[in-house]
């Protein structure tokens, strides 16, 4: 009944194919399938008398299609539901052991469950138009080929090898699994949808909520995550922080209300790539006990560098510079903007916060003290640390840590030459040794006599 050829392909159906057509579309209505684009499609070809036989095919293999997937419906959404809910109980898990308590976890609700379905992932759209989208694809590129085969007088036969080889690579699209690689769209509507069930099972058991934002630290992490990475946010609350933007090519001050998919909730999704960062709630004695860099209140945020005045933090022994100067600088070593952590001779400590891209320190001498600051891109000292150098030559060290190295540099004698006279010898060594260039330009300071200098790799790399 439905052997199309080439020449009958693209003429009227005849009426014995139409009602035959009409009455599989009334089964499919009985079955609840006439939903959505196919459910428009099928009423269409439907109620209308002159049907080409192009469309029937065409609507037959969508059909398909729409009623296997019905069958899976059921199948995915109690998985879903199973892995959902697993991440939700764990939300309240890490609750209770970040409070010490043992409250009774429980499974979430059928309601919670469908408005998480509901809610776009991080390329924007949600589960239901996912389905909807590529059941539409894979049904036309299924009809492509039966129109090629039909052109060129072949059987349409599912079981052919270039119809398998088309099914399989469309399954493998949604979800494929081999081993411990996973790819697949599934995979990344998953990862969003999870983290969202976790910090419904935070705030459940804590309505003040927190919790950080943790990266995967090695080469193929993307800079999007690397910025995120050690970020707190609040899980019903507005968070303003920075994070890189490929589409803007650095760093911008991002605002949202709790933590948003893409935005600051894995997958961050600005650029393709497959996220593996993760968030883990804070404990609520971390929350209250803020962190240092939590206390700094720029009066003027907008200006160049901050407000170049620094916030009193503690005064600690002589004894604990070594150890404190490590724990300020592991604080500040993955932030997305420049802060910078002060010890004067009295060993009194006074931090400071700038932007992406400079810090300034006015409200004081630098004879005689340590400081230390953050790099957010990798890089020894530049110009503008060696600018603060040769205005302070009584400074006792300078310090900065990025996320692969910690640096040290000790004056020795007075600087007496440009930066530029520097920078181009240190370029002269950059091609010899494919070193980054600004830590050349140290090297020739120091084969000069100028500085002491030292560069540590970071041990979590």
């Amino acid at each position: 009944m439905y052997n199309f050829n080439q020449s009958s392909l693209y003429q009227i159906a005849n009426s014995k194919t139409k009602s035959s057509v009409n009455t599989c579309i009334e089964e499919m209505k009985d079955k609840g399938l006439l939903i959505g684009y196919f459910g428009m499609l099928a009423k269409n070809i439907y109620g209308r008398n002159k049907v080409k036989n192009s469309e029937i095919l065409e609507l037959l293999i969508y059909g398909a299609y729409v009623e296997e997937q019905s069958k899976l419906e059921k199948t995915e959404l109690d998985l879903f539901k199973g892995v959902a809910n697993y991440y939700y109980e764990k939300g309240q898990e890490e609750v209770n052991e970040g409070l010490h308590k043992k409250r009774r976890v429980s499974e979430m609700s059928d309601a919670f469950f469908l408005s998480l379905l509901d809610r776009p992932n991080g390329k924007g759209y949600v589960w239901r138009q996912y389905v909807e989208a590529v059941v539409k694809y894979n049904a036309d590129q299924i009809y492509r080929q039966c129109v090629i085969h039909i052109g060129q007088g072949k059987e349409n036969n599912m079981e052919e090898p270039v119809f398998q080889n088309m099914i399989r690579k469309q399954q493998n699209a949604k979800l494929c699994i081999n081993g411990d690689k996973i790819s697949g769209d599934v995979d990344l509507f998953l990862i969003g949808f999870n983290n969202q069930a976790k910090l419904q099972g935070m705030y459940c058991f804590d309505e003040e909520a927190k919790c950080k934002f943790i990266s995967v630290g090695d080469d193929t992490t993307t800079k999007e995550c690397r910025s995120l990475n050690g970020q707190e946010f609040f899980v019903h609350d507005w968070n303003e922080f920075y994070r890189y933007s490929k589409m803007n090519g650095g760093m911008v001050k991002c605002r949202c209300y709790g933590l948003v998919t893409g935005l600051n909730l894995p997958p961050i999704n600005d650029g393709f790539h497959w996220c593996r960062s993760t968030i883990k709630y804070l404990p609520v004695l971390e929350k209250e006990e803020k962190k240092w860099y939590n206390k700094l209140g720029n009066s003027n945020k907008n200006t160049f560098g901050g407000s170049g005045k620094g916030q009193f933090i503690e005064h600690i022994d002589k004894e604990q510079i070594e150890q404190k100067l490590k724990e300020y600088e592991e604080d500040i070593r993955n932030m997305p903007i420049e802060y910078g952590v002060l010890i004067d001779e009295n060993n009194d400590v006074y931090a400071y916060q700038g932007t992406e891209t400079n810090l300034n320190i006015c409200d004081r001498s630098l004879d005689n003290v340590i400081l230390t600051h953050n790099h957010p891109e990798v890089c020894s000292f530049g110009e503008d640390d060696y600018v603060l150098l040769e205005k302070n030559p009584k400074i006792k060290e300078l310090r900065a840590v990025d996320k692969d190295y910690t640096y040290s540099l000790k004056i020795l004698k007075t600087f007496d030459k440009p930066y530029n006279d520097f920078y181009r010898k240190g370029l002269g060594l950059v091609y010899r040794t494919h070193e980054e260039v600004q830590h050349c330009v140290m090297l020739e300071l120091e084969r000069e006599g100028y500085i002491k200098y030292d560069r540590k790799r970071n041990r979590e790399m």
